[in-house]
């Protein structure tokens, strides 16, 4: 039973994974010196999650192109301009879906661990910056 619980815990982890890592632009592997990396900035958070999961050499390797046609197809995606709002997320959901598998493969059980409370956490700062805002 605990391995069931553990097994969906890391499948959802895992679209996180893709979510987190899809959607940075660009995506930037190596940290010039001048390069402030803090979770939330696009520039640099390829590298941020690089140092943040210590992803091994062999991992950053199988991930890069991955990353780079999940990269491709979301901007393609978010600048079709004949699809909806829904129908643009409906799109990057498959698009993850579709990677997951290969990403769940690359990255450790301790790595998705890791992922999942930083992405829980990012998430929770997120609302709490939404709630923040004024409504109109």
């Amino acid at each position: 039973m605990l391995s069931n619980m553990f097994k969906g815990k890391i499948k959802t982890l895992s679209a996180f994974v893709v979510l987190g890592l899809s959607c940075c632009q660009p995506l930037v592997w190596a940290d010039p010196p001048t390069q402030t990396v803090t979770p939330g900035s696009h520039q640099g958070q390829g590298t941020w999650i690089e140092k943040a999961l210590s992803l091994t050499d062999s991992q950053k390797a199988q991930l890069k192109p991955i990353l780079a046609s999940i990269r491709q197809q979301m901007i393609a995606i978010r600048t079709d301009s004949t699809l909806t709002d829904d129908q643009k997320r409906q799109k990057m959901m498959v698009v993850r879906d579709t990677y997951k598998p290969q990403i769940d493969q690359i990255l450790t059980p301790a790595q998705l661990q890791l992922l999942a409370a930083l992405r829980m956490k990012w998430r929770a700062e997120h609302n709490r910056a939404l709630r923040t805002l004024p409504s109109n």
